[in-house]
């Protein structure tokens, strides 16, 4: 398997990342799915989920709008939420990368792609950093950035 650090940033791999994305066991997704919301496989991360109030909260309240159809009215939301988990927790923290994984996934909504696909990529290359190539975590992110490419064209 390539280096996905550095694979995944070349714009000609973006038709195999998605092709990859495509492919891959959906009972993967389903399991990787499953921890990315916080279950307790795969709680070997370098850094332990946070128990940090005010980043989880504003996160929680913008993923509550977002699944409304308030994707406007989450955004700033979701970008303060961000803001307060890089400060309180880390850049390499699990919260604050699913909180920028959930950012991301929200601009794709809103259809701001360019910049849904910039912040993907830095999760996929910090969670890959972090907690490597195969783990649940770093597969959801690729999925994640496979579907903005896709959302591309």
């Amino acid at each position: 398997m390539p280096n996905l650090s550095t694979y995944f940033q070349k714009p000609q791999n973006r038709l195999a990342i998605a092709i990859a994305v495509v492919c891959i066991s959906p009972l993967n997704f389903a399991s990787a799915a499953h921890t990315e919301r916080g279950s307790a496989i795969g709680q070997d991360a370098i850094t332990p989920p946070s128990t940090d109030s005010s980043a989880q909260g504003l996160n929680e309240r913008a993923m509550a709008l977002q699944s409304q159809g308030r994707l406007e009215t989450a955004l700033p939301m979701m970008r303060e939420a961000l803001d307060v988990a890089r400060k309180t927790l880390g850049e390499n923290n699990r919260d604050t990368l699913r909180i920028m994984s959930n950012l991301a996934n929200l601009m794709r909504e809103l259809d701001m792609l360019d910049e849904a696909l910039e912040i993907s990529a830095q999760a996929l290359r910090l969670k890959t950093e972090t907690l490597g190539e195969t783990h649940e975590d770093t597969l959801v992110s690729l999925n994640g950035y496979g579907a903005i490419l896709m959302s591309m064209g």
